[in-house]
């Protein structure tokens, strides 16, 4: 046998250096691991920090770049606009007082009265005003210029040599009405050099145009004064702000503030004007690039002069305004960061040295503790030594088992390596998730949570969170403050029904917007997308909140955008609608007058004068009803009713070319806002019937009952099964390819010629029906028409909603004596009552003004038993006339007649005290018997 190894003395002094360093080596591995994953993960976090910066202000740069474009490109159109509605006003004017002075006046005092009217009228900050020319070249009203009145403008040219007089006159002989370019002087300016845009119509009873213009600079000056203000309020980010620059250097917006641009960007930084003039010098040329580009440069910080800092910036120009946009980002803040790790890792690594140094002094003090014992127990003390061993360990190295010579220390280098395995395979799990969990948290924009189902507890709050709302992600998780308090009272409701869904539909997916509260009590529109989720059998609701104020607004704006829009398609059918109307009233009161002996001929032909204003009325209350911009709110309203009613708007707008044909088979209800109804019904026949002005057709609309099954789909998807109102609008025109068809939803996307819409239409469509949970299906095909289904889910009205009845008017009324204050700042109206009431035996004092007759009743109250009073008169109104009677005379009875105010309801009346609010124009009787009601004995 060969000789033996001295075990005890390998182990008493092998064992006390391989002790030592095994400590100092685990500790060497662990501080360059360490190191390496700091170095690597701060290279990571500087290169994501900076690709991110450059996203979010190359985004905003351009998201900017695209309004400052856009709102350029509308300049001229706006000013068109303007214009010729300046002039229709003009010439509803002259109109007017043709019609209302022709039998009584000669044509000069016509036309004089016509020149006072419109003289002083101004407009546009004063540039705008009106002229007149008579066909021949006289010059009959030139407001800017009164003393070239009366002469003959034939041979007057512009600075570019252009006859205008002579041209106008050409194009009102050919068209009657048109826009003309020319090139002219401003009021309070010299010079006549410029740009104008002014539009014409001729007047055929005296032979004149009349016109008016505006300065297509001075319209590109408000444009970029208002883009400016805007641009200075735009925020994102920490410190993210929006600057603007002239090429040539002048400052525009920098720091939020507007400046005049008369100051050039170094001189407004003086203290450091040479370095601000080699950073605008990089600027410019990013600037002449056709994509805009990325510049970098070191710069004091502006919120601390004090500090310096590499900074980003995004720079894009925009030669045709003369300007470059830009944003810039710090990036201190991600160093500032690392900093705070690097620090952080100093203080591990010290804590582990001396952990593992005392780690080493304990087995050293136990390795030779249990020494003595070795050599009764020696089996016994290794099995110790390697259950401690075997929780001591930490480094990331295995021990080579095939260089062991004896069993037992075979046996501690297996339960070493297996030990070691476990524990890398646990720390990398660990930093793996950490690493997810930090760039999930801390880059996401929106929030993210983790609620108890059951007390709704945060368990996870984080994200941008002050961003949203103002308070720091801390105040929720320490119980400070409650998510469900922030929510506004109106969306409450509905939020607890989405939790209870949530709460009792498994696998239910919430989405859900809604508005909170801000710290600085601001109200903020988010949108909740959560679910439920099950972790260690325990239920929680895990989703994220995004704020989507800004995208609240631009909905807002662009649906009430499109509503003006659909009203200026309308206007012309309104037109003709009134002027048919008045043309008959005229006609028969003319009759009425020529035929005053034959009492049964004047009875017809007043009847169908009240007739005509009847119906005059009914267009007003269908256009006030449409064009109202009120607050979206759901009620039950009647999908028939609101069809009807929008299609007789409508009927009057549609060219003679079109066949409008309705079949309205439905009577169902539905849970919405009704003004959005007409908006729907006359955006999809506004587009059908525009498919066709050219070659005519057919407009085709039903309105019909549909249940929809559970194996019903829509677009492949399954439609919530039940029952549904569906509208559907067919029309016979060009039709759409698959192409545009599908971009036909998309915003601002149109077919149409510049000038002809928004391309709004379809758009606001789709966002309106899926603010009523509904669905739109639309089929089209080239040359063969258009067709859109429409489907709201129909509801029981009978507990939610009131029928009104009318109130049947007895004709034979009987009289009275009581004693009546008439006010009315109209005298015919005056008039009218008085002869009216008197009729009935009333006593009647009229007041031309609320001031008036609040004097005369102070003086006596007791004279009085019930007032009559108008709502809009001078000096005083009819509502603050009555508030200071009924201080004076409490109960007395007042009725307020009202032509129109939005703002007013029976329910205001009521809480004033006023009895009875009658909507002019009203049947005699109808006043008659709201009297008689209001003495009637009880």
């Amino acid at each position: 046998m060969g000789k033996k190894i001295d075990l005890i003395r390998i182990i008493r002094i092998w064992g006390t250096f391989f002790l030592l360093g095994l400590g100092v080596i685990f500790i060497l591995i662990d501080v360059l691991n360490s190191y390496r994953d700091f170095n690597q993960q701060a290279k990571q976090m500087r290169s994501e920090f900076i690709d991110r910066q450059k996203n979010i202000i190359r985004q905003e740069v351009l998201r900017v770049v695209d309004m400052v474009r856009y709102e350029k490109s509308q300049s001229e159109t706006i000013t068109e606009k303007k214009i010729k509605l300046r002039v229709y006003e003009a010439y509803s004017i002259a109109q007017n007082i043709y019609h209302q002075y022709n039998l009584t006046e000669s044509e000069v005092r016509m036309q004089q009265i016509l020149k006072d009217v419109l003289r002083p009228i101004r407009f546009e900050n004063g540039l705008g005003y009106y002229f007149a020319t008579r066909i021949d070249g006289a010059e009959m009203l030139f407001a800017d210029r009164p003393e070239m009145e009366g002469q003959n403008l034939l041979s007057l040219q512009d600075t570019r040599g252009r006859y205008v007089i002579q041209d106008m006159i050409q194009l009102i002989k050919k068209d009657g009405e048109g826009f003309y370019e020319y090139h002219w002087s401003k009021p309070g300016i010299s010079g006549n050099g410029f740009k104008k845009i002014s539009f014409i119509k001729r007047f055929e009873p005296w032979d004149w145009f009349i016109g008016t213009g505006l300065y297509v600079d001075d319209i590109e000056d408000q444009i970029k004064n208002n883009l400016l203000e805007n641009i200075s309020r735009i925020r994102f980010g920490k410190e993210g702000y929006i600057f603007v620059n002239r090429l040539g250097g002048d400052a525009l917006v920098s720091n939020g503030q507007v400046f005049p641009g008369t100051k050039k960007l170094w001189e407004i930084f003086n203290d450091h004007s040479s370095e601000m003039k080699e950073i605008f010098s990089k600027e410019y040329q990013a600037a002449l690039k056709p994509e805009g580009d990325y510049i970098e440069y070191s710069f004091i910080k502006l919120s601390d002069a004090n500090l310096r800092s590499k900074k980003i910036s995004f720079i894009f120009g925009l030669p045709e305004f003369n300007w470059l946009v830009g944003a810039g980002v710090y990036l201190d803040d991600v160093e500032n960061e690392i900093d705070r790790m690097n620090g952080s890792l100093v203080k591990q690594i010290k804590t582990k040295i001396f952990y593992f140094a005392l780690i080493v002094v304990v087995v050293l003090g136990l390795f030779f503790l249990f020494f003595n014992l070795l050599n009764e127990k020696l089996k016994t003390d290794i099995l110790l030594f390697v259950s401690f061993f075997k929780k001591a360990a930490s480094s990331d190295d295995e021990i080579n088992r095939n260089l062991i010579k004896f069993n037992e220390l075979d046996q501690i280098a297996e339960y070493a390596n297996e030990m070691q395995s476990d524990r890398i395979k646990a720390i990398e799990n660990l930093k793996e998730s950490e690493k997810k969990h930090r760039l999930f948290v801390t880059s996401y924009q929106g929030i993210a949570y983790q609620v108890d189902i059951d007390h709704f507890n945060p368990l996870l709050f984080g994200g941008s969170v002050k961003q949203i709302v103002g308070f720091s992600a801390e105040d929720f998780l320490q119980g400070n403050i409650n998510w469900l308090d922030l929510i506004h009272s109106e969306d409450a409701e509905l939020f607890q029904g989405e939790f209870e869904k949530l709460r009792f539909k498994p696998g239910y997916l919430a989405d859900n917007e809604y508005r909170v509260k801000n710290k600085n009590g601001e109200d903020r529109w988010v949108k909740d997308t959560g679910r439920v989720v099950r972790i260690n059998e325990k239920d929680y609701i895990q989703g994220t909140i995004v704020d989507i104020t800004e995208k609240k607004t631009i909905e807002a704006h662009l649906h009430h955008a499109q509503k003006m829009e659909a009203i200026g398609s309308l206007a012309g059918g309104i037109a003709h609608d009134f002027n048919n109307i008045l043309s008959g009233m005229m006609g028969y009161a003319q009759l009425a007058q020529n035929n005053l002996k034959n009492t049964e001929k004047v009875e017809e032909y007043l009847k169908r004068v009240v007739s005509g204003a009847q119906r005059a009325s009914e267009i007003v209350q269908q256009i006030l009803t449409f064009s109202r911009q009120a607050e979206y709110k759901k009620q039950p309203i009647n999908m028939g009713h609101e069809v009807t009613e929008s299609l007789k708007l409508l009927k009057a707008s549609i060219p003679a070319i079109v066949d409008l044909i309705a079949k309205i088979e439905s009577n169902a209800w539905i849970s919405g806002d009704s003004t959005k109804i007409h908006q729907v019904v006359m955006n999809l026949c506004t587009n059908g019937y525009h498919a066709m002005k050219e070659t005519g057709g057919s407009l085709h609309i039903s309105l019909d009952d549909i249940i929809v099954s559970e194996q019903t789909r829509f677009k492949n998807k399954p439609m919530p099964p039940g029952n549904f109102v569906r509208l559907t609008v067919t029309d016979t025109g060009h039709g759409m390819d698959h192409r545009t068809l599908a971009q036909v939803m998309e915003p601002y996307f149109t077919t149409k010629e510049t000038g002809q819409g928004t391309g709004l239409g379809l758009s606001l469509v789709k966002a309106i029906v899926d603010e009523h949970d509904g669905f739109i299906d639309i089929h089209s095909k080239i040359n063969k028409g258009t067709t859109v289904h429409v489907f709201f889910p129909a509801i029981s009205h009978q507990n939610n909603f009131r029928q009104h009845t009318k109130k049947i008017i007895d004709k034979s009324l009987s009289k009275g004596n009581e004693r009546i204050m008439v006010v009315d700042d109209e005298e015919a109206i005056r008039s009218l009552l008085k002869i009216l009431l008197e009729k009935y035996g009333y006593q009647v004092t009229l007041f031309q003004n609320g001031s008036d007759a609040l004097e005369a009743f102070r003086l006596d109250p007791g004279r009085y038993d019930l007032i009559v009073t108008d709502m809009t008169m001078p000096k005083l109104s009819g509502i603050e006339l009555s508030k200071a009677v009924l201080k004076i005379k409490s109960g007395l009875p007042i009725i307020m007649c009202t032509g129109y105010n939005d703002n007013f309801t029976e329910n205001n009346g009521l809480q004033i005290g006023i009895r009875t609010i009658l909507q002019k124009p009203f049947d005699n009787a109808k006043l008659v018997y709201e009297i008689q009601e209001i003495f009637r004995p009880a």
